[in-house]
């Protein structure tokens, strides 16, 4: 019976662990859209950028702070970028522009379904990504991203 109740826990542990994203399981890791690899996210110490196909190659379209979070948030804390390791939230912030073209930012929170194998699943009240992990970025990949690490937050590439 006691070989019943250790193997039960042990099976419940490894279910609720699975969706504990620890920081260490994206950094530098490459990731695309399922079931077409039309987007891709990567992962820094601070951010993670949305990158889109073009017909030839990956552009970046978003640089996006974050921080891991075990609940969701109303707020976005600054002081947690860069610095909470594990959560069972993706917790970001995105702008957009409003009508007199002014930019508002606000706060996204992604659950994280789960975190296995070469897979990743997020989800918000709205929608359900499914991305597949392609691997660590290579030097062209991160390089890809250098001229946006200085950049401010906002839309597009800096002009």
């Amino acid at each position: 019976m006691k070989k019943y109740l250790l193997l039960i826990f042990v099976l419940l542990s490894s279910f609720v662990a699975n969706a504990q994203l620890v920081k260490s399981d994206i950094m530098n890791r490459i990731f695309e859209s399922k079931p077409e690899a039309v987007f891709r996210i990567q992962f820094d110490e601070s951010y993670f950028y949305l990158l889109a196909w073009n017909n030839k190659d990956y552009s970046v379209i978003g640089k996006y702070p974050y921080y891991l979070s075990n609940k969701e948030e109303d707020s976005f804390e600054q002081a947690k970028v860069g610095t909470e390791t594990s959560g069972n939230y993706l917790i970001t912030l995105n702008s957009k522009l409003d009508d007199n073209n002014n930019k508002i930012n606000f706060l996204t929170a992604f659950r994280i379904e789960s975190i296995a194998g070469e897979s990743l699943s997020l989800s918000n009240k709205e929608y359900c990504f499914e991305f597949i992990d392609k691997g660590v970025a290579t030097s062209k990949d991160i390089a890809k991203l250098a001229k946006y690490k200085e950049r401010k937050l906002g839309f597009g590439p800096k002009r």
